[in-house]
């Protein structure tokens, strides 16, 4: 298989209709809005939650792991030039630390229609409710999982091939350089070490800078 093929972005991936994002909030949702709700954020919604939000707390998912196995054709890539996202993927001996947000009931339905819309717009993740470990107790929390059998599902891929898609792409929300930038950026501030992604991004950096 050639390394075109091998890497080449989704053409074929739609949208989802504000009706099938509806109904997944829906099901998301069902028997869970009597009590607190939680998300979990692991890339994105670490620096940029745009949700109100009541407690905020550093957390860990155990049996998944943080990867760039996302391709993006839209938000900060393009069909000619497709970036890379982040996505939680299942490994069981693996886990993954990131920012876990309890959202404010006034705004709260508000704001997951509005989440789901960001994170939802082409089906890419399954999202799970997870159990979340915090320095004040474990809670349940809405998690974006990638589903790897969706076509925007980006496998095995070497460091070097993660970089070369991440350099220089840019999407409706922006450069995908930036993405990895801001995330890595907040890993940091939180004490969480990413070595693999280190690397990417250094490589990242050596591409962009040429």
């Amino acid at each position: 298989m050639s390394n075109k093929q091998r890497l080449g972005p989704p053409f074929n991936t739609r949208r989802l209709s504000a009706r099938a994002r509806a109904e997944s909030l829906s099901s998301t949702l069902a028997g869970r809005l009597e009590g607190e709700v939680w998300i979990f954020g692991y890339a994105s919604l670490m620096w940029r939650p745009d949700v109100a939000y009541i407690d905020r707390r550093l957390g860990i998912v155990r049996g998944y792991q943080r990867r760039l196995n996302v391709w993006t054709i839209r938000a900060r890539g393009t069909p000619e030039h497709p970036g890379l996202g982040f996505g939680l993927e299942r490994n069981e001996n693996g886990s993954c630390q990131g920012v876990v947000y309890c959202l404010d009931v006034q705004a709260r339905e508000q704001d997951l229609a509005a989440l789901w819309e960001r994170e939802m717009t082409t089906g890419i993740y399954r999202p799970s409710w997870l159990t979340v470990e915090t320095g004040e107790g474990n809670v349940e929390a809405i998690t974006f999982v990638v589903d790897e059998a969706h076509p925007q599902y980006a496998d095995s891929l070497t460091q070097e091939q993660m970089a070369a898609a991440i350099a220089g792409a840019h999407g409706e929300w922006g450069s995908c350089h930036d993405y990895l930038r801001h995330t890595m950026r907040e890993l940091g501030k939180l004490g969480i070490e990413e070595p693999e992604l280190k690397t990417v991004f250094a490589l990242v950096e050596q591409i962009d800078g040429d």
